[in-house]
Order: C-alpha cells, then sequence, then structure tokens
C-alpha cells in the first residue's frame, strides 16, 4: 500500500480537487479519501502487526509484508489497522 509522510507529500492527481486550498493543483476524484495513520516516523521498520514500512524516498513510502506471507494474511493485518486511521483533510 502506497503512502506518503503528509498531505502535501501526495502526488496533485492523488489528492481530491476539493482539497485544492491545501495542496495546490490537486485535481484526484472528490470521492477519494485521504487517511491518517496514527503518530508515527515515517521511517523503515515496523508498522503494524505483520507489516512494515518501507521508505522509498523523502515523499513516499510502501506498507508492506513484515515476511513473506500468504496475500490474505497481507490483507488481514492491513484490515486489522482499520481502527487506526483518522481522516486526514485537514
Amino acid at each position: 500500500m502506497s503512502v506518503a509522510p503528509r498531505l502535501i507529500d501526495l502526488p496533485p492527481h492523488r489528492v481530491p480537487e476539493r482539497l485544492a486550498h491545501l495542496v495546490e493543483g490537486a485535481t484526484g476524484p472528490d470521492s477519494d479519501r485521504v487517511w491518517v495513520f496514527h503518530a508515527r516516523a515515517f521511517s523503515n521498520g515496523p508498522f503494524a502487526r505483520g507489516l512494515a514500512l518501507r521508505v522509498t524516498s523523502s515523499f513516499h513510502g510502501v506498507v508492506e509484508p513484515a515476511q513473506q506471507q500468504p496475500f490474505h494474511d497481507y490483507e488481514a493485518h492491513l484490515a486489522a489497522t482499520a481502527s487506526q486511521w483518522m481522516p486526514g483533510e485537514s
């Protein structure tokens, strides 16, 4: 799952147009939502049970399996984090 450290780090086409007052050039569909994971450093390492964050640049990272696992386990680990995500549109 692709992630960014801050709203302004997202590519403009991934930011809903309704947030153009926050991100110049925002052109994403207004049906999209932006979410924030609880406060955590944007650095390589454990993300949640069974998941790791791999930072690919200062403005992009990937939440991926912490170790090789069946895809349905990865999906279950991601789903288990749902209560830790907050709306991030401010």
